[in-house]
């Protein structure tokens, strides 16, 4: 089983306020090609979701991308959801890597130490078949980029009921998680009043989960 969400149809920027168009891509051609060079996805691919630190900027590549990339970035955050939670995520990335460089400006007057790192660095893992864990999310997990990350499964529906804490357990049991603090978070197990998006993941809710990963 895989899910996309009809309301990132109709999305076309991460922040309106920014207008950014991050979630406006190009119509594939006739002959099925498109920015990933394919039409559709695989059930074992994934898209991976880093910030350009040089133009501030968004973007995203197939996860085996992403694990072949030319000395890439270690990540310090993997935060794994699908569907509505990727603006979400995204979001939330933002406002932990910017709470981390606020933390960071706080404390110049200490002694850099030799190596440290300039920021915190998030990966967002756009992971849509929602049956196992795909083979992509798999050998992202477990790439060297990865290694010290925490992870965060996000989940968009209820956190008993949802299928990424079906995924999150797979992945712990096959020792995918080992060595690796993580957590998993979903939406409020209650009622939602009609209209109303309180009782939906939000960035509060990732962010706080980051916090508590173990």
């Amino acid at each position: 089983m895989s899910v996309d969400c009809t309301d990132l149809l109709n999305m076309r920027h991460l922040r309106e306020e920014d207008k950014d168009g991050y979630f406006l891509h190009e119509y594939p051609s006739l002959n099925g090609e498109s920015n990933h060079g394919e039409e559709e996805m695989s059930f074992d691919e994934v898209d991976v979701h880093r910030l350009d630190e040089g133009t501030g900027k968004w973007y995203a590549v197939r996860g085996d991308q992403a694990v072949a990339e030319q000395e890439p970035e270690a990540v310090d955050v993997v935060i794994v959801t699908y569907g509505n939670g990727i603006p979400t995520a995204l979001r939330a990335a933002q406002t932990i890597m910017s709470r981390a460089s606020e933390d960071k400006s706080k404390s110049k007057s200490k002694s850099k130490s030799k190596g440290e790192k300039n920021a915190t660095r998030v990966a967002v893992v756009d992971s849509p078949y929602l049956s196992a864990a795909p083979a992509q999310l798999v050998s992202f997990l477990q790439a060297p980029l990865a290694a010290k990350a925490k992870v965060v499964f996000a989940d968009i529906c209820k956190q008993r009921l949802g299928p990424l804490s079906a995924i999150s357990v797979q992945l712990h049991n096959d020792k995918v998680l080992k060595g690796k603090k993580w957590a998993l978070v979903g939406a409020a197990d209650t009622y939602n009043p009609l209209g109303n998006l309180v009782t939906f993941l939000s960035e509060a809710d990732i962010t706080e989960a980051v916090g508590r990963a173990s």
